[in-house]
């Protein structure tokens, strides 16, 4: 199946990606799970660049890190998985802790200081 690539999920995707899923249902019944760290972080969870405007499990993730390192305080009542103004602020604080440059987008060096504290 040929799928073109336009940005937009549609029928043939969701096909897709159902078979891939039965695909991987078959062919284990009990999926390894990806190790858990102290922090609440898999080893896979931060894999794509994070800036504003993102959402997922990975900013839950990152949040989740970023609470307890006492960088980020999310107020009662806001749900984690939006990077807003209060993760960029609590990612620019980590990155001038960590000697890198405070942009508040988490690229591959401020992965790798966070895979450092794990």
């Amino acid at each position: 199946m040929s799928i073109d690539p336009i940005g937009f999920v549609g029928p043939m995707t969701e096909a897709a990606i159902e078979s891939a899923v039965q695909s991987l249902s078959n062919a284990s019944s009990t999926p390894a799970a990806a190790p858990q760290t102290s922090v609440g972080l898999t080893s896979a969870a931060l894999i794509r660049t994070l800036s504003v405007g993102e959402s997922g499990a990975d900013v839950t993730a990152l949040q989740t890190f970023l609470e307890n390192k006492g960088y980020l305080t999310i107020p009662p009542g806001i749900a984690k998985g939006y990077f807003g103004a209060l993760t960029k602020k609590a990612v620019v604080v980590f990155q001038k802790e960590n000697s890198i440059d405070p942009i508040g987008i988490v690229g591959p060096m401020t992965r790798a200081a966070i895979e450092k504290l794990q």
